[in-house]
């Protein structure tokens, strides 16, 4: 970065709030007010706040959300870093919180609200990190917004994540904290959200010690403490929220926004959780899977193949067809480049399939498990529970039938199972993502299943990379190539990526340069040198904080996008800060 924007005409007044490295105040400029973030004084001089205040802001410029606060610009205040934020009149939750505990139905609010803005965050692939009462503002129309993703994690690299053990310890989960070896992502954030509602319900924490190593050994094994007598649904989501292990919780936010809806005040979690960017340039793609889709479940199963080389979008494809499934079992098999174990794409799938099954309401559980039982009742429960633990222990006595048994006649009987629960769950998708790795095992099982598809409400949906591995050769008979997207497309997509602004035609130019037209190679957090995704070169401000990755050539030189109205017009360039300016590399307001 080699420009650095003044942030000229702010009168600072009222401090706002105070951390452990920066402090908010309010501020005039004319008759606006924001929020400004400066370092405190004993930081002041380190030469990575820059760089970490322009990250903080590129990132959150991408996420679109009522419960996150606008960024409004990056750079220095007085020759000190600083960050200029909508200004949230009001307090903290924890400022509310001195006061008592909420309602219930207040909880369920403030948890619907939350939920839906940390599905924008990890959709950008940002870990928040440090989701406590401090850090959620209420305003007086009654919106929460979650503030400070200083502490932010963009993706999770378990090579170079060596400072795991950040966030606010009250309400760090075990992952987060160090204590369990689980990869820190969005389901850390709802464990903290959990500690969050439980503090709103009960006026305490679930867990506190003098010791901090005694309260990460808390977290890490000791009993949820009872909530108070109350609505059984909402004692049931904060205890799923604050389950030791990220698998047993809520799978994303949009999940428990649905549980939420169950509860006292569950209308006011109605309004759905955006957690998938829009796909742009795939629509005849995505029509085709529609229309097979539809075709199965009246019983016509059959093979749809989804082609195309690396980062060229297969794999979201095909997760865009798994949303067309609202009332099926979908499973999902990823494979895995020379994978020792047999069978093991499908063992992963049953059991994520079963994981989830668990965590259904209690009539839709039973009904889902019997389906299985079923299944497993005509494959041979003795033979198919050798795929599956969980599945193992759902068929109890009859997975311990003895007898010895050859591999074909468990790749037979995997098949069987496959087909009996399609046809009891009266239809299913099973989706081979990277099956040109598939192993021999798992070949096998699907050479079985093949003959009998076009009379299952079944389909089987594999997605395979040009050049790679050993093409599975299943006939199929909708056959999809992801071929690079022209430049509409393109378009379209960097203007999903960043909502609400007017992107210049030479940052689309850029884009579909860097990535050849293959959407998966790109995203916001890679347009400008602010985040870690392309991180300062070396010699640069803070180039020394972050891990090594794969770096984008400069972006163009013209801001990166303007918003209607908003020309990059500054009375002298890179010297001063104009409202008709934005100055955060590599990002843009939101109107």
């Amino acid at each position: 970065m080699t420009e650095t924007t003044e942030l000229t005409g702010l009168v600072v007044d009222q401090e706002l709030g105070r951390g452990a490295f920066t402090t908010v105040h309010r501020a005039q400029r004319g008759n606006a007010t924001y929020a400004i973030k400066r370092p405190n004084p004993d930081n002041a001089s380190d030469p990575g706040l820059l760089f970490a205040f322009q990250r903080e802001a590129a990132l959150l410029a991408c996420v679109d959300d009522p419960s996150v606060p606008r960024i409004l610009a990056a750079g220095r205040h007085e020759g000190v870093p600083a960050l200029v934020l909508e200004y949230i009149p009001g307090g903290s939750l924890a400022d509310r919180l001195t006061h008592g505990p909420l309602t219930p139905d207040q909880a369920v609010e403030l948890a619907a609200q939350l939920a839906r803005g940390l599905a924008a965050v990890h959709r950008v692939g940002l870990v928040h990190r440090d989701v406590k009462p401090g850090n959620i503002m209420l305003s007086p129309d009654g919106t929460a917004k979650l503030i400070d993703f200083g502490l932010a994690l963009l993706g999770a690299d378990p090579e170079t994540d060596k400072d795991r053990a950040v966030g606010t310890f009250l309400y760090t989960s075990p992952e987060q904290s160090g204590m369990l070896k689980r990869p820190v992502d969005g389901r850390s954030d709802l464990y903290s959200l959990g500690v969050v509602l439980f503090e709103c319900l009960t006026g305490h924490v679930p867990f506190e010690a003098d010791d901090v190593g005694q309260l990460l050994r808390l977290h890490l094994t000791a009993p949820i403490p009872a909530l108070p007598d109350g609505d059984p649904a909402l004692t049931a989501i904060v205890t799923r929220l604050l389950a030791k292990d990220p698998d047993d919780r809520y799978p994303d936010a949009a999940a428990l926004l649905t549980a939420l809806r169950a509860c006292p005040g569950g209308d006011t979690a109605g309004a759905a959780a955006v957690t998938r960017w829009p796909i742009s340039g795939r629509e005849a793609e995505q029509e085709g899977l529609a229309d097979r889709w539809r075709r199965a479940r009246t019983g016509r199963g059959g093979v749809a193949v989804i082609r195309g080389a690396a980062g060229a979008g297969r794999t979201r494809l095909a997760e865009e067809a798994a949303a067309l499934v609202t009332d099926a079992p979908v499973l999902r098999a990823a494979c895995q480049e020379d994978e020792a174990l047999p069978l093991a794409p499908l063992r992963n799938a049953v059991e994520d399939y079963l994981r989830s099954v668990a965590l259904l309401p209690g009539a839709a559980r039973a009904e889902a498990e019997q389906h299985v039982r079923d299944a497993a009742t005509v494959a041979g429960p003795a033979l198919v529970a050798r795929l599956s633990g969980r599945l193992a222990e759902l068929l109890g006595d009859a997975a311990h039938a003895t007898g010895e048994a050859r591999d074909d006649h468990l790749f037979a009987a995997v098949a069987t199972f496959l087909a009996e629960l399609a046809r009891r769950s009266h239809a299913m998708m099973l989706i081979c993502d990277d099956a040109h790795w598939l192993d021999q095992g798992s070949r096998e099982v699907l050479a079985r299943l093949l003959p009998d598809l076009p009379r299952l409400p079944l389909l089987l949906l594999l997605t395979e990379r040009d050049g790679a591995g050993t093409p599975t050769g299943v006939p199929a008979d909708l056959e999809l190539d992801c071929a690079p997207l022209d430049h509409a497309a393109v378009e379209a997509l960097v203007a999903s990526r960043l909502p609400g602004n007017v992107v210049p035609a030479d940052l689309t130019a850029h884009v579909a340069a860097r990535t050849d037209g293959s959407p998966s190679r790109w995203s916001p957090t890679c347009c400008g040198c602010s985040t870690p995704a392309c991180s300062p070169r070396s010699g640069e401000p803070g180039a020394s904080t972050w891990p090594a990755r794969t770096r984008c050539p400069p972006p163009p030189t013209s801001a990166p996008c303007s918003p209607p109205g908003w020309p990059p017009s500054p009375t002298a360039t890179g010297t001063s800060w104009s409202p008709r300016r934005w100055p955060v590399p590599g990002s843009a307001p939101r109107r």
